[in-house]
């Protein structure tokens, strides 16, 4: 008899075990915005088109989970806040969507994956920084390269941006990201909107 209730309880004991095990946190998914663009009057219609990418990022952020930066020299890895899409994507996504409103044209598409092959402006990025800090800031440092469609004429810049944060949320880190590209996404469209003026 207390042979048999040992197994049994052995048993129970198992089961809670392997219940505890199957047991975690949920994964939440976070994107990059493109409405972060406040209310503006509509760019003239044009009919220029636009490649965005390749856009290079540091091993170090470029992963599923949202990299925290929690000091000067250390990250936190939130395993259960994952970006939706991978990062050099969506933040290509992000612009391109963005460069639609500012330049008012519909032909802007994320290189290479989009339908233009021969575009009259491409625009590289290498994002030296991209800081997350909760109850901080989001952060960000880019180098910039707009080639044109005509050999061996390019444009070129560093940006630096750093949007302050009143919150230390997840939600409110990737909005600020977002806010922070749609005031990258204005940086581009003026160098390009110059380049565009200037050659008329």
């Amino acid at each position: 008899m207390r042979y048999s209730i040992l197994i049994r309880l052995l048993a129970l004991f198992g089961a809670l075990q392997i219940a505890g095990c199957g047991t975690s946190a949920p994964v939440h998914f976070y994107a990059l915005s493109a409405n972060a663009i406040s209310p503006a009057p509509p760019a003239p219609s044009t009919n220029v088109s636009i490649a965005v990418g390749p856009v290079w990022m540091s091993e170090a952020v470029d992963r599923p989970q949202i990299v925290l930066s929690t000091g000067a020299n250390s990250m936190d890895l939130e395993e259960f806040s994952r970006w939706a899409a991978p990062l050099p994507v969506n933040i290509a996504q992000v612009i391109a969507e963005n460069l639609v409103r500012l330049l008012g044209t519909p032909r802007v598409a994320v290189y290479p994956q989009g339908p233009i092959s021969d575009p009259d402006f491409r625009i590289e990025l290498v994002m030296l920084r991209f800081h997350s800090a909760p109850g901080d800031a989001a952060s960000m440092e880019a180098l910039w390269t707009i080639r044109m469609k005509s050999p061996g004429q390019s444009l070129s810049g560093r940006t630096v941006l750093r949007e302050v944060l009143k919150g230390a949320s997840i939600e409110e880190l990737v909005a600020a990201h977002s806010t922070a590209l749609a005031t990258f996404s204005r940086v581009l469209a003026d160098a390009i909107s110059a380049n565009i003026k200037a050659g008329k």
